[in-house]
């Protein structure tokens, strides 16, 4: 039988009125069979992001608000949020995911099916959904590589990355590291790096889920200028990334640049195109 825990959910948000609703309503409909809690961290947003959470906690006590300002004055951005949200959650089993995703409403049971005696670490997969634009569908096609390269690298027992978009690990993980404070000095690497760490000190045993249920819908970009931005963002602990994984930073590159080269000559084509038809 599947094993069933208490979990706290671990959501950092930043000035999210226009979509906070729909992970908010994504976790209200969960269905499972222990206790859960959804710690939502906000990151010092400046709109209503924080009103929408407390109307959701008046109707759910399920609900907590936590400001990331309670996080460690070493850390900074997204892992100072975490850290506030940890320190707050109640339960052993940890679950995340990002305020722009959706998850389905068997995402909690799916992900924590995954854990047996030995694992103490659940990797989850996301994808992009129902991609239209150009950038849309190259963040779809990039982030598709990306998991599937996960995938492989587990089930070769040589495990690259994880996403906070869909990950899981137990609370005494997050202590034994003494939290992300390896890592205080970076923008991000709250995934995959703190999982490189994580096996480094040979503190965890990972699973990843491969129920269909357990996948989360990441955010959609609609610009490029948003895509080039989170991939500065990346680049930044990809760098990092190299100290810890030079594999997985050289697959990291190669996909990148890889997939940028099609939307070049796909854009190549229609323009050559134009030319023609103008010429003509």
């Amino acid at each position: 039988n599947p094993i069933k825990k208490n979990v706290s959910v671990i959501v950092c948000v930043k000035n999210e009125e226009n979509i906070i609703n729909n992970i908010l309503d994504d976790l209200k409909s969960q269905i499972y069979d222990s206790d859960v809690e959804f710690i939502i961290v906000d990151d010092e947003s400046i709109d209503k992001t924080a009103e929408i959470i407390y109307s959701y906690i008046s109707t759910d006590k399920r609900f907590k608000y936590i400001s990331s300002k309670d996080g460690h004055v070493s850390l900074s951005y997204k892992k100072r949020a975490l850290d506030a949200g940890i320190k707050a959650s109640r339960y052993e089993y940890l679950l995340f995911t990002d305020a722009g995703c959706r998850v389905n409403e068997k995402w909690v049971q799916s992900i924590m099916e995954q854990y047996n005696y030995k694992v103490n670490y659940v990797i989850g997969l996301s994808f992009v959904d129902n991609a239209q634009k150009i950038v849309t569908r190259f963040q779809k096609i990039d982030l598709f590589m990306l998991m599937i390269s996960t995938l492989s690298s587990i089930n070769l027992n040589y495990p690259l990355a994880s996403t906070g978009q869909n990950l899981s690990y137990k609370k005494d993980v997050f202590l034994s590291m003494n939290g992300f404070s390896r890592i205080s000095n970076l923008i991000m690497g709250d995934d995959s790096i703190f999982m490189q760490l994580c096996i480094k000190y040979k503190s965890i045993n990972i699973n990843i889920s491969q129920n269909s249920e357990s996948f989360v819908s990441s955010k959609k970009i609609l610009r490029w200028k948003n895509l080039l931005l989170q991939r500065i963002r990346w680049a930044g602990d990809g760098i990092i990334m190299w100290k810890y994984n030079k594999l997985f930073y050289l697959i990291m590159l190669s996909t990148f640049f890889t997939n940028l080269f099609y939307i070049i000559i796909l854009f190549g084509f229609h323009l050559s195109i134009f030319y023609i038809l103008f010429l003509y």
